[in-house]
């Protein structure tokens, strides 16, 4: 009879955790509660953890000795990140993660116009830092003799942003509309909004142009046209009896395919190869204003992805909210939206070299990116998804594919002198404004 109680003191001894026991089950608390809290959250939830995580361990990487000698004045001729006025938005980048922080954790109740709001603001200090970067690696590159290289820097830094919304977009969230349409919003951006508006306040500010490359413009007109027509035949297709889903995937696999075959053959045999030169004819004051630009200004190049990376999250969880409450179609959002401010640093980099007089540079950076999109991002995003088994589609809205193959020709005709003024401007601009008023009145 006595012999149970032993058993149960036996057994209550056994159960009781140790002091080795317990320094181990702490960790092991931890790390699953944060398992629990990252997989087990919304989608828009766990990509603004991961996303701040990434963040913070970036500039915790980052050495004290490393941040004053690029931000003190003390430090040589270094000028400092905040010398520049703009610069002094940055401090809505911390504000962002605390609001995206209070949303997560449900205390706060935040219009979801003002936590849109916030890192849009954060981008914008964001933008010039990746601008005057690449600015000073191309003047660099230059020196070297290496212009279009410069160039390319250029365009795959300017579309940084974009690559990341997609990445998050497919992978994270789940979400083949807004994967997609955030890259055709941002081919149109950078093409027919940034195109227009740069020969429009240009015109009117009194700046000189002076002829565009010729070969340059045609290029480029010749392989947006093709990526146009492509897309355009991709978005047509359901309409065709031949229409079947393997049908279909293996055509826009192939088509992704030649595109990412031609762009290869574009960048390493055309530009960097046979004509390189065709960079070089940027006027010297441009030149001249970009090696003015202080080195420091350019230390924090490496971060400037991360703190974009943070910004774009928090708009991810922004849209969550706003799309439900304020009544924006999804397709509005990644078409429009997201795309405008997540293209700064392309549109800061193309009005800066406009505004220098310079067309040639800034129909580099625009039509660049916009081809980089066209023919690079998204064939080779189409190639990973089908390899992966989430089939993202090449077709979208044919009525957006109208438009952008049209607008394609409009700007063929106008930059074909070489030459532009305000009003051939305005008629760009009009052609982003039109699928604009598409995108508002498609049902995503």
């Amino acid at each position: 009879m006595s012999s149970a109680p032993d058993d149960v003191d036996a057994r209550v001894s056994s159960s009781t955790p140790t002091s080795t026991q317990r320094r181990l089950n702490k960790p092991v608390m931890w790390l699953g509660a944060v398992w629990r809290c990252v997989f087990t959250a919304p989608k828009w939830a766990s990509t603004l953890f991961l996303t701040c995580w990434s963040w913070f361990m970036g500039m915790l990487l980052d050495t004290p000795f490393e941040w004053l000698k690029a931000h003190s004045p003390a430090w040589g001729e270094s000028t400092g990140f905040f010398d520049h006025k703009i610069h002094v938005l940055v401090v809505f980048l911390p504000v962002a993660f605390a609001l995206g922080l209070a949303e997560v954790i449900g205390h706060l109740h935040i219009s979801p116009w003002i936590i849109l709001f916030v890192p849009i603001v954060a981008l914008v200090p964001i933008a010039n830092c990746i601008s005057a970067s690449t600015d000073v690696a191309n003047e660099k590159l230059k020196i070297n003799g290496h212009p279009t290289l410069g160039m390319l820097l250029n365009v795959t830094f300017a579309n940084v942003v974009e690559i990341i919304v997609a990445l998050i977009a497919l992978f994270v969230q789940k979400d083949e509309v807004i994967a997609l349409y955030s890259l055709i919003g941002s081919w149109i951006s950078n093409y027919f909004l940034l195109m227009g508006v740069v020969a429009v306040i240009c015109s009117f500010k009194g700046c000189t142009f002076r002829g565009m490359n010729e070969t340059t413009a045609q290029t480029h007109t010749l392989l947006l046209l093709l990526a146009s027509a492509g897309y355009m035949l991709a978005s047509a297709l359901p309409f065709f009896p031949i229409h079947t889903r393997i049908v279909t995937a293996q055509l826009f696999l192939g088509v992704a395919i030649m595109f990412v075959v031609l762009y290869a053959v574009f960048v390493f045999g055309f530009q960097l190869r046979t004509h390189e030169a065709m960079a070089e004819d940027e006027p010297s004051s441009f030149r001249e204003g970009s090696r003015e630009r202080k080195v420091s200004t350019a230390v924090k190049q490496d971060k400037a992805p991360d703190h974009a990376n943070l910004s774009v999250a928090v708009l991810f969880m922004a849209a969550t909210t706003l799309l439900k409450s304020v009544g924006i179609s999804k397709i509005f959002f990644a078409l429009i939206i997201l795309p405008v401010f997540g293209n700064l640093f392309e549109h800061w980099t193309a009005i800066t070299a406009a505004l220098k007089g310079n067309l040639t540079g800034a129909f580099n950076v625009a039509a660049g990116s916009a081809l980089q999109i066209a023919m690079g991002v998204l064939p080779l995003l189409i190639i990973i998804s089908h390899a992966s088994g989430k089939h993202l589609d090449m077709a979208f809205d044919v009525s957006q594919a109208a438009v952008i193959l049209s607008g394609t020709v409009i700007i063929g005709f106008a930059f074909s002198d070489s030459r532009t003024h305000w009003l051939e401007g305005l008629v760009i601009l009009f052609i982003s404004m039109l699928s604009a008023l598409l995108a508002w009145f498609q049902i995503a």
